[in-house]
């Protein structure tokens, strides 16, 4: 989706089967990746299918890309963490670590240093990627692990779960007893981990605010105050999944109700309302165009 004078809907490709699935951009543009439950899938920017990975032996439930586009990670049902260097194409590192449950998201650093999962027990761990035997853990969600962030400034990593809570905490700190920041509930609904309530909540690009997918709006939450700045309200159901474009102007949503807004966050209005025939599960921004992928 592209967006100008008119929204244009580029161009349509069947990506997985249906299940779980997410999609990355590279830093140049000329790249994006997906998983499904199936496998992961590298793109052109076109949308032409170049290659595709199969070293899980489950669901797939989660990919991210490192910031320098260098490094790319996996996690899936197999319980499972896989890392990969990328140069081009995908080549297969390490298994960088094995939960007791199924993993349901992870996230990189910034600098590329650590790596963060969260698996079905509520169990959040970093791992220092040079040396995955360097690990800390994180706990106080009391559900499934839902979707994971570091923060654009590095001092925080933020966390949703089925419990319906968002957690912030401060993974590099020194002292235990300061990790978690700030434990924000009554915002995403409580709800299971196969429910169609994804909790993808977005950092803004400054790390000033983080957008939580609501009720039936989208909360804008202050860094450091935790208390909610301004409302956006459009979905007429569950909004399950955010994502601020790179200039930090505009923000996507996507909820239950299969309607994806794209909000001009300055003015707090909707500029564009689209309807899909099924929930949109999650979207990409272009990293130097104003487009959409969804």
């Amino acid at each position: 989706m592209s967006l100008g004078k008119k929204t244009t809907v580029v161009k349509f490709v069947q990506a997985h089967v249906n299940g779980p699935s997410d999609i990355v951009y590279h830093p140049n543009g000329e790249h994006f990746f997906t998983h499904g439950s199936d496998n992961v899938q590298i793109w052109s920017k076109n949308g032409d299918s170049q290659k595709t990975v199969n070293e899980h032996t489950d669901t797939v439930t989660a990919i991210a890309l490192s910031k320098a586009g260098d490094k790319f990670a996996s996690c899936s049902e197999d319980r499972h963490v896989k890392v990969f260097a990328y140069n081009g194409s995908l080549t297969f590192d390490k298994n960088i670590a094995r939960f007791s449950l199924p993993v349901r998201h992870v996230a990189w650093h910034s600098k590329g240093a650590f790596l963060a999962a969260g698996a079905d027990d509520g169990l959040i761990k970093q791992f220092f990627a040079m040396d995955p035997g360097q690990c800390k853990s994180f706990k106080g969600h009391e559900g499934a692990i839902r979707f994971l962030q570091y923060d654009p400034k590095d001092v925080y990593l933020a966390s949703s779960a089925c419990d319906g809570t968002l957690r912030v905490w401060a993974p590099l700190a020194d002292d235990d007893s300061k990790t978690l920041v700030k434990t924000i509930d009554g915002l995403i609904p409580a709800h299971k981990p196969d429910d169609a309530q994804l909790a993808r909540f977005a950092w803004h690009p400054s790390g000033q605010y983080i957008a939580v997918p609501g009720s039936i709006d989208v909360k804008v939450i202050e860094r450091d105050t935790w208390k909610v700045a301004y409302t956006l309200k459009g979905h007429s159901k569950a909004v399950s999944t955010v994502a601020w474009s790179n200039d930090g102007l505009y923000l996507a949503s996507a909820g239950l109700d299969n309607q994806c807004f794209i909000w001009n966050t300055k003015d707090r209005i909707d500029i564009e309302k689209y309807k899909h025939t099924e929930q949109v599960v999650a979207f990409a921004w272009h990293p130097k165009l104003n487009s959409l992928a969804m």
